[in-house]
Parts: structure tokens; C-alpha cells; sequence
């Protein structure tokens, strides 16, 4: 009798995970798959079980011929994420002279730390992932340059990524089904603060459009500059004003999209030059 009850609390045991195991917070990449092809630029997905913001990284995989030592993870900006944990976003895998078949790696991880999540939305790449950080499994991806490009995702359809632009331009977009978009910008080489553009209130349809300022005339030549559009909750965006500069961008918002754009002093001169009929 003894041994019948005690194989039945095993057995029961067996079936319940343990307490770790059921808190234990995860995150995972969906696609693209492991020791899968990938384009330049990939479409990624993956899902989050917790709260945080997802970041996607990405490295060649061999280490660097200069140094020898292992190269930096390349942060993935713009990483959205929908409310059952969801993520989506798009990777850059090397450039235009990066070789077919070349090997990278790729994790996601989800940021609960706020410093370090700062941090990640003003890098361009960072050297190690803090101890402690929630990660995805690792995977290895190979470079096929001769598959399609996945197409730009986020709110802002105008200006995109690397786009030459005047002085004065004008940022059009669609939000999320909530929230308040509020656009930025800030000079590369600048002082680090992002000037306050516009506290956008959309269209019924969700469209909306932001006018934008790059530097002044003194400004050189082929200077790039950073565009954010953060998506905040309505109390927050009252929070901030018109031509208000901040050091950092806000922590806790519903989405962030950032795009580098180039100034081209000719595009001002175009753009201010009315056409003759």
C-alpha cells in the first residue's frame, strides 16, 4: 500500500513543473529559424512571455581578423511588440560588400532594466550582454544575397532609413491602435539631446504628420541626423513640449521607431525654390 501511494505522489510530481520552471521568464525567436537563409535585411519574429522591451542582435560569427577577439552585437532598433508578448521587427545582416554566405549569429533578449534599455536606444552596437539578461536561444543564420529584402516596417512610412532630406521636411506616418505619437531629433554628432518636434494627435484613420527641423545654415553639408518617434500613452505626452530638449527619450512608451537621415544642402535649396508654371 505504502509503495502504491508513494509511485503515485512521484508520478504526480512528474507531471507538475516546479516552481522555477513556472516563473521562469522566456524569450524566443520564431523566425527566421536556426541554420536558416537570410536577406540583408530579414524580417524577424518571436515572442516574449514577461514585460520589458525586446531587442533583436546580431554578429558575424567569426571573430574579428584585427583583434582576433569576438565582434560586437549589433542592436536591431525598432522592435514592436503587441500586447499577448508578440515582437516584430527587421535585422540588418552586414552590408553591400558583405559575401554570400557568410555566417552570423542572432539572439533576442528582453530589457527590464531601464539603464540598460536607455542605453540600447542610443547604440549602435554593444561589446556583452549584461549577466542576468532574459535571452533567446542563440542561432546561426547564413547571408543569401540573393533573396528579397524584407520591407521596412514601423510607423513612419516618410522619411525611411538613409534617405537625403532638407533643412525642413515633412515626417508622415500611421500609428499603433493606441497612444500619442511625439517626434524627436537630435544631430549624430550633436550634444546627445533630442529636441522636441511635435506632439502629433492623428487622423480618425490613424495618419499623422510631423514637421521637422535639421540644424540651421550654418549647419555642414551632409550632416546626419536621427529622427524618433516615440509612442506614449496621453499623459505622458502632455507631459513634453513643443521645441523642449531632452537627454534621453522616454523609458516607458508603446513603441519607439528611430531612422538616421542625411542633410543635403541642394534638397534645401530645391525645396525653397518655387516652381515656375
Amino acid at each position: 500500500m505504502f509503495l502504491r501511494i508513494f509511485s503515485l505522489i512521484c508520478f504526480c510530481l512528474f507531471l507538475i513543473p516546479s516552481a522555477a520552471e513556472a516563473i521562469q521568464v522566456r524569450i524566443r525567436l520564431d523566425h527566421p529559424k536556426n541554420q536558416g537563409k537570410v536577406a540583408a535585411k530579414e524580417l524577424i519574429t518571436g515572442t516574449a512571455s514577461h514585460r520589458g522591451q525586446p531587442f533583436v542582435l546580431v554578429r558575424p560569427k567569426l571573430k574579428s581578423k584585427k583583434s582576433g577577439s569576438t565582434n560586437p552585437w549589433w542592436v536591431q532598433q525598432n522592435v514592436r511588440q503587441n500586447s499577448r508578448g508578440q515582437f516584430v521587427g527587421r535585422a540588418h545582416f552586414g552590408n553591400q560588400h558583405t559575401p554570400d554566405g557568410t555566417a552570423f549569429e542572432m539572439l533576442a533578449i528582453l530589457v527590464q532594466d531601464l539603464e540598460f534599455l536607455g542605453r540600447l536606444q542610443k547604440s549602435y552596437s554593444i561589446d556583452e550582454i549584461p549577466r542576468g539578461t532574459i535571452r533567446s536561444r542563440l542561432f546561426t543564420v547564413e547571408l543569401d544575397t540573393s533573396k528579397k529584402k524584407a520591407e521596412p516596417i514601423g510607423f513612419v512610412a516618410y522619411p525611411q532609413e538613409g534617405d537625403l532630406v532638407g533643412r525642413k521636411e515633412s515626417l508622415m506616418g500611421m500609428t499603433p491602435k493606441f497612444g500619442i505619437p511625439v517626434v524627436f531629433v537630435r544631430a549624430e554628432k550633436g550634444d546627445g539631446r533630442w529636441w522636441t518636434q511635435s506632439i502629433v494627435t492623428p487622423d480618425p484613420t490613424g495618419k499623422f504628420k510631423s514637421d521637422l527641423y535639421f540644424g540651421n545654415e550654418d549647419t555642414p553639408n551632409k550632416s546626419r541626423f536621427q529622427i524618433a518617434v516615440v509612442v506614449l500613452q496621453e499623459k505622458d505626452a502632455a507631459a513634453l513640449a513643443k521645441g523642449k530638449t531632452v537627454k534621453s527619450l522616454p523609458r516607458d512608451h508603446l513603441g519607439l521607431q528611430t531612422i538616421t537621415v542625411e542633410l543635403q544642402h541642394e534638397i534645401t535649396r530645391r525645396n525653397a525654390t518655387p516652381n515656375k508654371k
